[in-house]
């Protein structure tokens, strides 16, 4: 059953106030619920109580004459449908009272039920219209206006200001009391620190706090907006933080990188109830996704300065090494030459083997120095593009007769279609040569190793070596490229390690897996150049 609609009848004649009740009593549809005030001051005590679709107004009442009844009428109900009665067809009135905000204006000897209840029904329409364009706009001047404290609050400042403004606005956007952005302490995420908190009417101190038991711990959790509109302390009972602030209503949403990584959370709470969840959530998404990347920003450039300084380091021990490794190379050169001109010497057989390991260490030795200075220097890319196939394949017959590779074989797997890269051809043979080398050494005779060039999802190739023999062991793996660390007897550690620096000054990866199972495999992943 629909409910009567309320109408509110605002006329001292008691015939003219009878005759309109008939009409819209006598109605089959819709039915009313019908308030009669004889005087505006009534009217108006009615209007502060009760809610009325509608309302008729007669201009000439004994406490109020002419429009002035409309337009104190409006000023406590502005968004009230009227319809103006008279009793003077008067068209300079009815325009007046139409430009003061009434629906219409009917002329009470000229009234039948039919036209009194269409025009009723318009007034309601057109107010209802009225009032849903009037919420529209409130809403666009709001969205206009969080746009602006957006743009206002996280655009031209950085760093830790960038913070305190970013929930200053948050505040002021979303009509709340308390705005905090917080960043993670641990992972997996159980304690945060806030970067910003904003208290209503200033700055509060920074503090920290365990997530657990606390609306926040959820929005971690679960990685997705959460949004209390009321009740939030009955919610969380062991948050005494939420009574002390007296909240009632919170709404959260983590921050999360561009690889997905948790940052952080953005947080407000209010001592109101939360209305229109969706907007609201909206605006956190947005003032959140700024948030996350200025922590990426300057996560980003921590690291910038942390990269800059150990490559400050690197270069000055890169010089230190070089020096070191000519003063020793001079005397060990002089050494050798005269090792060798002994060779020229009738010696014992004894002395002879002296000799000869003198010769190998030293030459062992020089071999070193060479390596040292060669990973002391930064590599100096002489860049080209490059078809991988092509490149591999002119290599596989020097390959192939490389000492090591004697009575074993190499099997070469060339990608289905020509790949480019962007290498400098003398470091990335270095490379292959290294990893072929280090392989065909990890088997026996008769076994096989394999060079395959790969495509990796993400616009990457792959130039992968793999061998069967003993697996590197688990305790050296993970440190397998560092100077100096080498499974091998007579390895001086630096092979790898070169690799791996000539790799990623092409701005690729070096991986390395290895099993007993499944053997050695080793990946150089380089950047595929856009054709």
């Amino acid at each position: 059953m629909v409910a009567p609609i309320p109408l509110l009848l605002l006329e001292d004649n008691e015939a003219d106030a009878c005759f309109l009740v008939e009409m819209l009593e006598d109605a089959e549809d819709p039915s009313w619920q019908i308030t009669h005030a004889k005087r505006l001051a009534n009217a108006l005590e009615h209007l502060s109580q009760t809610q009325f679709d509608i309302a008729l107004l007669d201009l000439s009442l004994p406490d109020s004459k002419g429009l002035e009844t409309l337009i104190r009428v409006r000023m406590v109900a502005p968004n009230l449908p009227i319809v103006v009665l008279t009793g003077l067809d008067d068209r300079e009135l009815s325009v007046q009272a139409v430009a003061q905000g009434a629906q219409d204006y009917l002329v009470k000897g000229q009234i039948s039920a039919e036209v009194l209840i269409r025009v009723i029904r318009y007034a309601i329409e057109r107010g209802r219209i009225l009032r849903q364009l009037q919420a529209e706009v409130a809403e666009r001047q709001h969205s206009e206006q969080v746009l602006r404290l957006i743009i206002e609050g996280t655009v031209a400042v950085t760093g830790d200001e960038f913070f305190r403004s970013l929930v200053r606005s948050l505040s002021s956007a979303l009509q709340v009391r308390y705005a905090f952005v917080s960043g993670c302490i641990d992972h997996p995420p159980t304690r945060v620190c806030t970067h910003a908190f904003w208290q209503g009417d200033g700055f509060g101190e920074n503090f920290e706090y365990d997530l657990y038991g606390t609306p926040c711990e959820q929005v971690f959790k679960t990685q997705g907006c959460q949004y209390y509109p009321q009740g939030i302390q009955a919610l969380f009972p062991e948050d005494i933080g939420l009574a002390e602030w007296q909240a009632e209503s919170y709404a959260g949403i983590p921050l999360l990188s561009s690889s997905g990584q948790l940052l952080g959370h953005l947080a407000v709470l209010d001592d109101q109830i939360f209305g229109n969840e969706p907007r609201n959530t909206a605006i956190l998404e947005i003032f959140a996704a700024r948030a996350a990347a200025e922590i990426e920003r300057q996560q980003a450039e921590a690291t910038l300065r942390e990269a800059s300084k150990a490559l400050e380091k690197l270069a000055e021990i890169g010089e230190l090494a070089s020096m070191i490794v000519h003063e020793i190379r001079n005397p060990l050169t002089t050494l050798l030459m005269g090792l060798n001109a002994f060779k020229r010497l009738e010696l014992p057989e004894q002395y002879q083997t002296y000799r000869s390991l003198a010769l190998d260490e030293g030459e062992r030795l020089q071999r070193l120095l060479n390596q040292i200075l060669l990973y002391a220097k930064p590599p100096n890319l002489d860049l080209s593009t490059l078809e991988l196939n092509e490149f591999v394949t002119g290599m596989l017959e020097s390959l192939q007769e490389m000492p090591v590779a004697t009575g074993k074989q190499l099997e070469f797997k060339a990608h289905s279609t020509p790949i480019q890269v962007l290498a400098d051809p003398d470091k990335l043979k270095q490379v292959i040569i290294n990893l072929i080398a280090n392989a065909f050494e990890a088997v026996e005779v008769g076994e096989t190793i394999t060079l395959a060039v790969q495509s990796v999802p993400g616009n990457w190739v792959c130039i992968q070596v793999h061998n069967g023999g003993t697996p590197i062991p688990a305790d050296i793996l993970p440190k397998i490229t560092k100077p100096f660390v080498t499974t091998k007897s007579n390895g001086t550690g630096l092979g790898l390690a070169i690799v791996k620096r000539i790799v990623e000054a092409h701005g690729g990866e070096l991986r390395i897996e290895s099993t007993a199972i499944s053997g050695t495999t080793i990946s150089a992943q380089l950047p595929v150049m856009h054709t």
